[in-house]
């Protein structure tokens, strides 16, 4: 009896050890997710885009941070990412592998990320990834110029007294992109971040603007003294053919080029220093090529006012006349104004 026992414990050991033979045998067997270096990873995951698979990654979370990549990727550059959504089921799940299949590939997050953007053509698109972002953008905001008159400058006189300082906002865009086509840009709000600061500025001109930009400020001046250098150079015509007269200052009965340069300006509020070589370093120098109507043409001992076109009106020995501008040899041509 006893014999009989022992027979039948011998035989369940051995089925046993078959069976967990066998066991062992299907474990082995079973395929094993892992990297292409074989590095193996216990908990595969499988990246499902309208139920099929596109990537196998280690874990869940990984899966999560892939796709928040691949929304990234469509996201404008310098966008901040508010809203995301798909056109098809994304899933991600736990990867579960039978006897019967190839072991899948593993990922990494950078791999995975390729791999979804490759796929997703423009010809045969995978899904369609809408992204809903911000993108924020500072401006300087413009001061405004705040005239003062100061009686002691001409009409075409201006000095800059304070600069002020420009302001800043902040600019919000609302961006909504598919697969990381721009669909629509719209401007959601403007936050000021600093006020401007006026600049100021002293003239003699009691008629100057309220509303000029510190911007358009050396336009408008620049401008104004166009149209003073012009009125300078065109008030000598009415002049021309009047006499000659050496130490003369009298424009009807005898003048000379100095007493004539002088009269001009001083018609438009601006005194000039006396004598030639003192007019003849007034101003600032320009060339040739940059003379406007009005700049003062020194020849060394003799003065002329710039008319343009390579011509210059003053008081020679025939009387008040127009002359080329390089009738003799020019020592520096003077802005005045």
């Amino acid at each position: 009896m006893v014999r009989k026992h022992s027979k039948l414990a011998i035989a369940i050991l051995i089925v046993a050890a078959l069976i967990a033979t066998g066991i062992v045998a299907l474990v082995l067997m079973t395929p094993r997710a892992a990297y292409a270096n074989g590095t193996v990873v216990k908990e595969p995951y499988s990246i499902l885009i309208g139920g099929k698979e596109v990537a196998v990654v280690n874990g869940k979370s990984t899966g999560k941070k892939v796709m928040k990549d691949v929304a990234a990727s469509y996201t404008p550059k310098g966008a901040v990412l508010k809203k995301v959504s798909y056109d098809t089921k994304v899933k991600i799940q736990e990867r579960k592998l039978s006897l019967f299949e190839d072991a899948p590939t593993v990922k990494t997050r950078t791999e995975a990320v390729q791999a979804i953007l490759d796929g997703n053509t423009e010809e045969d698109p995978m899904f369609t990834v809408t992204t809903v972002s911000e993108k924020y953008k500072t401006k300087k905001t413009d001061r405004k110029v705040t005239f003062k008159y100061d009686s002691t400058l001409s009409a075409f006189e201006s000095k800059v007294q304070d600069k002020g300082k420009a302001g800043s906002s902040r600019i919000t865009y609302r961006l909504t992109n598919e697969n990381g086509k721009l669909i629509s840009k719209k401007k959601t709000g403007v936050k000021v971040l600093e006020e401007p600061e006026n600049a100021v500025v002293l003239t003699g001109n009691q008629n100057m603007p309220t509303d000029l930009k510190w911007s358009d400020y050396d336009e408008y001046t620049s401008k104004l003294n166009d149209e003073l250098g012009v009125k300078i150079s065109k008030e000598g015509i009415r002049y021309l053919g009047n006499p000659y007269k050496l130490g003369g200052n009298d424009l009807y009965h005898g003048i000379d080029c100095v007493a004539f340069v002088r009269a001009m300006y001083q018609k438009y509020g601006i005194t000039l220093p006396k004598g030639r070589t003192a007019i003849g370093h007034y101003g600032r120098a320009v060339s040739l090529s940059q003379a406007k109507a009005g700049d003062i043409v020194y020849y060394g001992n003799h003065v002329a006012i710039y008319m343009g076109n390579g011509k210059v009106i003053h008081a020679i020995r025939k009387g008040i006349s127009i002359s080329k501008v390089n009738f003799r040899k020019i020592v520096s041509i003077r802005r005045g104004y």
